[in-house]
């Protein structure tokens, strides 16, 4: 599953997973359409569905934000020390 928005498209990630990086679109109070500035990004890790935004306005940004969380992710699942406290 990949959402796309405004011509955007995610691509192959580390070990061929999808992953996509969009901006969402939602509708104003009038009705109107309108696409977010914040980008977000979503794959699938370990069998759960992984969906954060990017905080950030630039996709390349979002990209790096969306390749460091799988990162930490894969780390942790592998059960090496990362500097974050989560668990998966």
């Amino acid at each position: 599953m990949e959402e796309v928005e405004s011509g955007e498209s995610g691509g192959k990630g580390e070990g061929g997973t999808i992953m996509s990086v969009y901006r969402p679109s939602y509708r104003t109070k009038t009705g109107e359409k309108k696409i977010s500035q914040v980008w977000w990004y979503n794959f699938r890790f370990a069998g759960k569905s992984i969906q954060k935004s990017s905080k950030s306005t630039k996709k390349t940004v979002a990209r790096e934000a969306e390749k460091n969380e799988r990162r930490e992710l894969e780390k942790r699942y592998a059960g090496i020390p990362t500097d974050r406290k989560s668990v998966v």
